[in-house]
């Protein structure tokens, strides 16, 4: 059984954004080439639709950091301050185990 803590899950979401950040500025710069080039050999709207590409790319990788920073804070409880209750758990686990004892007619 793999136990996969929140901040263990938002690590590895980090390390995905940062690579999708490190692959974006790289598109950024291709584009930017790509851009030149046309700029060079083809008519204006080669180039708006390359932009327009660019720019729904960029906002669809804002969206997701949105969604996993949101995502990341709901499943921690609260936010990087959020502390993690230990009686209570122990409380709910305890709780649980009587119910199960009960059912089994302990």
């Amino acid at each position: 059984m793999v136990i996969d803590h929140p901040a263990q899950r938002e690590r590895r979401a980090e390390t995905y954004f940062a690579a999708a950040r490190e692959m974006c500025e790289a598109g950024a710069e291709a584009l930017l080439a790509a851009i030149r080039k046309l700029r060079e050999e083809d008519p204006e709207t080669t180039i708006d639709k390359a932009l327009r590409d660019h720019r729904q790319s960029l906002q669809t990788i804002a969206e997701m950091e949105k969604f996993i920073d949101r995502y990341c804070t709901e499943r921690a409880g609260g936010g990087p301050d959020a502390v993690l209750n230990l009686d209570a758990a122990r409380d709910e686990i305890g709780r649980r185990l009587a119910c199960l004892r009960a059912a089994r007619g302990d």
